[in-house]
């Protein structure tokens, strides 16, 4: 398949179509160009009041240093300009600089299989379609596309950007609940298209790249086995358009929780498959990505508690370097026999010294700064920490509650904007967007028009009521 600008990738039958939205002028506009600002495209004519205001508010943009975003104007000057860009109607021009100003992640899929017990997404399985031509989990290819060109469209007829970075550096998350090795979205024809695609689009369009980041995979699933052999080659070879890619790694996956169940039940035969299935899972996500562990933006994102906090036995840093040294051995394994057989990830004894040395220096790293959500908190019982100078888990719970007495104060006034860069938005697979502060998702009453915006999809988590007005 071909994506914009002819870069090939897999599935030769899916062929892209450019439908770039073209310029629609209307009754009520007339669009002009204006000489001293940045608006270098067909437009809205201003009055000469206007383009002298217009002018002072560019000026003052400058030197704050933002120029080119759309939040740093008055947008009722130009509003009617993004008439004709479908995915934005019933949107004013606000509303989409709203949207845009920290858009973190653009949700293509929703729901995880490995439900992790300290993710702050609470995450959870997928909803099955199956049954139910109305539900969703994956966004409309279409609807992706027309979001992307829709936000280029509108900096090419202002010449001002509506995607900021403030929050976040600046790059894009394809997802917020799932996992990206599960991105598979379909179009219209039912053409498929996974994460390089959907990246690639994103990057080209908006000069924006992504983040790719997997907690692993069953090693006999082929179809995503084949999927991550795919993107492993991809980014061998185009590293530098992706913002990073990683590989997550936590004594807090399903599987490895289910395996401490185990445990404590006595039921030692099966905790040790359970173990040995999370260890095999890891491993081999690591040995299928080593054409990209050489790239400066690849990275183990390893997490656990700090071992001075009583009750997370299981689930510290003694636990999780105990994991570590088993994947590093089953990696190593895995490793030399490919350099003594097929040499299909390691050609010679000098590239596997090489790649175990990364691997051990990326195992060094571990973070110990968790969110704790009262998810956490409910399924483990923390008590004070053993080291009276060290408050790790008052440091943790002072950020948790700061979130929520920024929550509450929003709730109290319940208007966003005035606390816009606390939080940063995420778009649902219908079209929908929230704000989310890593603690909890909140509904806000604006919706994109997408062709599946009628469709029903899971809810993220946890979300509170629909409170917020513009």
């Amino acid at each position: 398949m071909k994506i914009l600008n002819t870069i090939s990738l897999y599935h030769p039958n899916i062929k892209y179509q450019n439908n770039t939205n073209k310029q629609t002028k209307h009754s009520r506009l007339h669009f002009d160009t204006i000489s001293f600002g940045a608006l270098n495209k067909e437009f809205i004519k201003l009055s000469t009041y206007e383009k002298i205001l217009y002018k002072f508010q560019k000026l003052k943009a400058s030197i704050l240093g933002c120029s080119d975003k759309a939040s740093s104007y008055n947008l009722d000057f130009f509003e009617g300009i993004q008439e004709g860009i479908k995915v934005f109607d019933g949107l004013s021009l606000k509303d989409i600089s709203f949207i845009g100003e920290n858009l973190h992640t653009i949700a293509v899929k929703q729901g995880c299989y490995s439900r992790c017990i300290h993710c702050y997404a609470q995450a959870k399985k997928p909803l099955e379609s199956k049954k139910n031509n109305n539900i969703i989990n994956t966004i409309l290819f279409e609807d992706l596309k027309a979001l992307v060109q829709g936000f280029r469209t509108l900096e090419k007829r202002t010449g001002l950007s509506f995607i900021s970075e403030k929050m976040q550096d600046n790059y894009k998350a394809l997802v917020y609940d799932a996992d990206c090795i599960d991105i598979a979205i379909k179009d219209l024809k039912g053409n498929v298209y996974e994460f390089p695609e959907l990246a690639n689009m994103i990057y080209k369009t908006l000069h924006q790249k992504c983040v790719f980041d997997t907690s692993g995979w069953n090693p006999r699933n082929i179809r995503l086995q084949q999927r991550a052999e795919r993107i492993a080659e991809y980014y061998s070879k185009h590293k530098d358009s992706l913002y990073q890619f990683n590989i997550s790694i936590n004594p807090f996956h399903s599987i490895y929780t289910k395996a401490l169940e185990m445990q404590k039940q006595c039921k030692i035969e099966t905790s040790e498959m359970l173990y040995n299935c999370y260890v095999e899972r890891i491993a081999n996500a690591i040995f299928t990505f080593i054409p990209v562990c050489k790239n400066y933006n690849f990275g183990l994102i390893i997490r656990a508690f700090s071992e001075n906090i009583d009750g997370t036995e299981g689930f510290n840093t003694l636990a999780i370097k105990q994991i570590l040294n088993d994947i590093y051995i089953n990696l190593y394994n895995k490793c030399k026999n490919d350099l003594q057989t097929n040499k299909s990830k390691v050609k010679s004894q000098k590239q596997l010294q090489l790649i175990l040395e990364k691997i051990k220096a990326d195992m060094s790293n571990i973070d110990t700064n968790i969110i704790f959500t009262d998810n956490l908190e409910k399924r483990l019982k923390l008590k004070s920490p053993k080291n009276n100078s060290c408050n790790e888990i008052d440091r943790l719970i002072i950020q948790r509650d700061e979130a929520d007495e920024l929550y509450i104060a929003l709730k109290n006034n319940k208007r966003i904007k005035n606390f816009n860069t606390k939080y940063y938005k995420v778009i649902d697979v219908t079209g929908k967007v929230y704000l989310s502060d890593n603690y909890r998702v909140i509904p806000t009453k604006l919706k994109l028009n997408f062709i599946n915006k009628d469709k029903m999809a899971d809810t993220f988590h946890p979300l509170p009521e629909d409170l917020i007005n513009i």
